[in-house]
């Protein structure tokens, strides 16, 4: 394999004709897409983290970059919508690391364990107007308005005590 340098080419000087990137360039971003980080990528395509770091500067690599970090991301979602709902399977053990065993059908007993957390964040991401942050502030903000619309505001204002009061009274 050879020594990749910071202008993206291999020691040979090769590059894919289609897209512009280097094999050694293409297993990083293969490696990126599985495992979702620069040091895990890294040690699988056996390239140095610095020289992800000088690739990421040079735009057809940066494009191909960004694609890898959506494939990755893609993964982590499917995984999390996976815990959330089907959840992880937990086999129970004794305390002196026995497995325990279900009484009808002498299999190991064990637990699907869902995760509320993700499921929580989850419907924020995919539905935040009904399940996302609602920030509501409370107290006063100076504000400068004519004298004019002070008028009308105090009109309003009397207008509705005075529905209010009409309401009450029915």
């Amino acid at each position: 394999m050879g020594m990749t340098h910071h202008n993206g080419q291999s020691s040979n000087g090769q590059h894919d004709a289609d897209d512009g990137l280097t094999p050694q360039q293409k297993a990083f971003l293969a490696a990126y897409a599985l495992v979702g980080t620069v040091t895990g990528a890294a040690s699988a395509s056996k390239t140095r983290r610095t020289t992800h770091y000088l690739w990421v500067k040079q735009p057809e690599y940066a494009r191909a970059f960004a694609d890898a970090q959506e494939e990755a991301a893609d993964r982590l979602e499917a995984e999390a919508i996976t815990r959330a709902t089907e959840g992880l399977r937990r086999y129970k053990f004794s305390r002196n690391g026995e497995p325990l065993k279900h009484p009808l059908t002498a299999e190991p007993y064990y637990e699907d364990v869902r995760s509320d957390i993700l499921l929580i964040f989850l419907l924020k991401g995919l539905r935040p107007e009904k399940f996302g942050e609602r920030l509501e502030h409370r107290g006063s903000v100076p504000v400068s308005i004519s004298e004019d619309d002070a008028r009308r505001l105090e009109r309003l204002a009397e207008s509705i005590d005075d529905d209010f009061v009409d309401m009450r009274v029915r």
